[in-house]
């Protein structure tokens, strides 16, 4: 590459959105591995998805603190 050019990067293709996503905005959160596995116990337990966890417990969170 000559000095003074910039290379040129192709662009990164457009992120495909999922329809249950449109709307929505991601959070993610970091957790240490025994509370991620116990979560995902509860999960299957409760036959239901690590994301529906996740709303139920922010909604009880809001709740809580009137927010």
């Amino acid at each position: 590459m000559k000095k003074g050019k910039l290379a040129m990067v192709p662009p990164r293709p457009a992120a495909k959105v999922t329809p249950g996503r449109i709307g929505k905005k991601g959070v993610l959160t970091q957790l240490d591995h025994d509370t991620a596995r116990r979560l995902k116990m509860l999960a299957v337990q409760r036959d239901t998805t690590l994301q529906a966890l996740g709303e139920e417990a922010f909604e009880a969170l809001l709740e809580r603190y009137g927010a």
